[in-house]
């Protein structure tokens, strides 16, 4: 007999009243080894059809899923990321993370979102959460762009992005806009359409977004 041929499990008795189900759970039902199981259900390794679609119908029949903390102790990957902001608006951030969001579900990663609002206790807390879960990498960003301090010294060595963040430091990855650049574009197309008289409506000049647009 092949290794991956399937025997006639046994009948499955309302298997899903049975608590939280587990691969050995898979592999009994399906008359198979856990090795075979696991093959069939991680789509690797020499299973053949009929083999595979009997065990994958007994692990949907009972309502198994993956244990996702197992996996990830296998491949020193959680498919995690966390998201730290101090937006308590979103006008901002939310598109950010809305787009962050969608490109890493179609990776199969999932995110942790956090709120510091702008209380440091608060963000040092998050983030020693966020390393507790064993993140893949951390994205701060904020509701408008200022200078802050670097979190990297702290997570060791978790890859860190700062959007919408600028943080003076030699080895942090900032993504920023260019204010002064687009104040420049701006006024040099209205220029080009013969204005000569063009006003500025801004913000406080304590932001720095808008003195660097002035400065466009």
């Amino acid at each position: 007999m092949s290794a991956d041929k399937a025997e006639d499990p046994p009948p499955i008795e309302d298997e899903r009243a049975s608590g939280v189900r587990t691969i050995r759970d898979v592999a009994r039902l399906a008359g198979v080894s856990i090795g075979t199981a696991s093959k069939a259900l991680n789509a690797n390794g020499r299973v053949s059809a009929e083999t595979r679609a009997k065990i994958l119908g007994v692990a949907k029949a009972i309502g198994y899923r993956p244990n996702a903390l197992a996996q990830s102790l296998h491949r020193a990957r959680s498919m995690t990321v966390g998201i730290l902001s101090t937006d308590s608006f979103g006008r901002f951030s939310f598109p950010i993370v809305a787009a962050i969001e969608r490109r890493l579900f179609d990776q199969g990663v999932a995110v942790f979102m956090c709120n510091a609002t702008d209380d440091p206790a608060r963000e040092r807390r998050h983030v020693e959460q966020l390393l507790g879960k064993r993140v893949d990498g951390l994205v701060v960003t904020a509701r408008r762009v200022d200078r802050r301090d670097p979190i990297a010294p702290t997570v060791g060595g978790v890859p860190t992005i700062y959007v919408f963040s600028r943080v003076e430091h030699p080895d942090a990855f900032c993504l920023l806009p260019d204010d002064e650049g687009g104040a420049k574009l701006a006024v040099k197309h209205l220029a080009t359409l013969g204005r000569r008289r063009i006003a500025s409506i801004t913000g406080p000049e304590r932001f720095e977004a808008v003195r660097l647009r002035d400065d466009g």
